[in-house]
Parts: structure tokens; sequence; C-alpha cells
């Protein structure tokens, strides 16, 4: 928590908390292993009994360490954007603004291909999310998993879709979420090389939208 807050470098983290090299080996270790995903999914409630779900994505603009280094763009799960180099955070929240799904694509891939990647959970609920995602093909994968959709469409498609003004207000919500990553430096500027680390921290904050640290 403190490093991903912080964004220090991991040959700054104080003194009690053990010695920087062992603390980061096991940090990697356990990144790889999946087992703050494993937490996550232990603190996530699947049974939450709210509709709609909130989708949308962030860039993250890449410091210098997570662009270095012998590893190939691709390996590092970074993309190159109008914004420079760059990874897409994509998240779903509720109304309460506990996300419920989060992950990492390269920054240039499109938003309704990221939305197919996201796993879905809660048969029954609403997708309510910005023009980026709308599609016709997202929204008939939506409706494959048993999921209604509420999408803004682009000037271009002509055939209209089912759309609700007062469920699309809400999602300011997705936006809040994304402001508190925010405040996670780690997470904002990718101080890691490494794609599982990065995914670590970011498990770790979704985390912390349902326990309070």
């Amino acid at each position: 928590i403190f490093m991903g807050k912080t964004g220090s470098w991991w040959k700054n983290l104080p003194e009690e908390f053990g010695k920087y090299k062992s603390v980061h080996s096991r940090f990697t270790d356990w990144s790889k292993r999946g087992v703050f995903v494993k937490f996550f999914e232990l603190v996530r409630q699947t049974d939450d009994p709210s509709v709609l779900r909130y989708l949308d994505t962030s860039f993250v603009k890449c410091s210098i360490c997570a662009t270095t280094g012998r590893c190939a763009e691709t390996e590092r799960i970074i993309g190159k954007t109008k914004g420079g180099l760059t990874t897409k955070v994509a998240a779903i929240c509720d109304n309460e603004m506990r996300v419920h799904e989060c992950r990492i694509d390269p920054g240039n891939d499109s938003d309704h291909l990221v939305g197919k990647r996201m796993e879905l959970t809660g048969e029954g609920k609403k997708i309510v999310a910005d023009k980026g995602f709308s599609s016709k093909e997202f929204r008939r994968h939506l409706e494959d998993f048993g999921f209604g959709h509420c999408i803004a469409q682009k000037s271009n498609e002509k055939t209209p879709e089912a759309f609700n003004k007062a469920h699309y207000k809400k999602r300011h919500l997705i936006e809040n979420v994304f402001a508190k990553m925010g405040r996670w430096t780690r997470l904002e500027l990718r101080r890691e090389r490494l794609p599982c680390n990065f995914k670590g921290f970011l498990m770790i904050w979704a985390i912390g939208t349902w326990v309070e640290f």
C-alpha cells in the first residue's frame, strides 16, 4: 500500500518494512502466482443486488522505468498512442463505486475490444458505458452472457439501440473510481516494468474499494 500510494523507488523503501530486495522479490513472486488476484476474488461480492454496472477505461502514461529494458512493448502490455507510450486500465464498478473487475491492456487497443475481454460476473446486470464501447459485436456479446446494456451510440450508427438517459447520467461513478485510482502514484505513472507487478498493485487498489485500508 505504501509503495502503491507514494510511487517510491523500491530502493527507497523505509527500513521498517525490511530489505527492499527481499520485499520486491516476494511481491514479484506473489504477483506472478496471482495471489493478489485471488485476494480480490475473495473480497469481491458477486451476489451484490444492484443492477447497474459501470464500465470505462483510463490511460496510464508509462514512466521511463516501465519502458526501458529488453522486453518488447507487447510483452510489457504497452501501446503507442498520441499521448506516447501508454497502458489502458479497464474497470467495472457498481453504485457504491466498488470495483468488480479490472484488467490492463495496451493503450492502443480499442475500448469495445477491451470490453469483450472483461470477466462478466452477476448475470442479469446492465452495463453502462460511453461511445467508445459502442459496437454491435460488443452489445451482442453482453446479451450472450445474459447482460443488458446502456451504451451511448456514435453519430454514424444507423440502427437505434436501447438507451436509458437516467442510467447513463450515473456513469460519472466509474469516472470517480478512476479519479481515486489516480491518487496511487504507482498506478498513475506506471512505475513497474513487469505487467504482473503493475497488475498486482492494481488488484491491491481494487481490494481497497471493498475494504478500508
